[in-house]
């Protein structure tokens, strides 16, 4: 009987430290537009709900009453060995982020096992989140 119970522990384990070490495609990180109008991915559930729903407000707030900027962020446990920056550009491509003729686009992504943040902008609003300004975020609040 004990060997039952261990038994099943360790299948429970395993399938959940498999789950958590999911390793996300373009095609298969869900499209926070898709899941009830957000703007964050966390399928992972990285972020506390609470925290979620906090950036979703903020973002929400930000799209109707300054600049019609729009903005995904997603959080991810695993790429693979993929490259983060290639990772980004294929989703905001593959998502289409941003108005087709304004190009104004943002997406923040977050690959926690490889320690890495990517900024990815469309080109109409390049000159106002530039490299220089999206790496001074980063550093300045995101990386603390």
């Amino acid at each position: 009987m004990k060997l039952k119970i261990i038994f099943i522990v360790a299948t429970l384990i395993i399938l959940l430290v498999s789950k958590s070490n999911a390793q996300w495609t373009v095609q298969t990180v869900p499209d926070p537009k898709n899941n009830g109008g957000g703007f964050v991915s966390n399928p992972d559930k990285i972020l506390k709900q609470t925290t979620v729903d906090k950036i979703n407000e903020m973002l929400s707030y930000a799209k109707t009453d300054t600049m019609p900027i729009e903005v995904a962020v997603v959080v991810l446990q695993s790429i693979g060995s993929k490259v983060p920056k290639e990772f980004a550009t294929e989703l905001f491509n593959y998502w289409k982020i941003g108005d087709k003729i304004l190009n104004n686009g943002l997406l923040i992504l977050l690959i926690m096992d490889q320690r890495r943040v990517e900024f990815e902008t469309g080109y109409g609003i390049e000159h106002i989140l530039t490299d220089a300004v999206c790496y001074q975020i980063q550093q300045e609040n995101m990386v603390p």
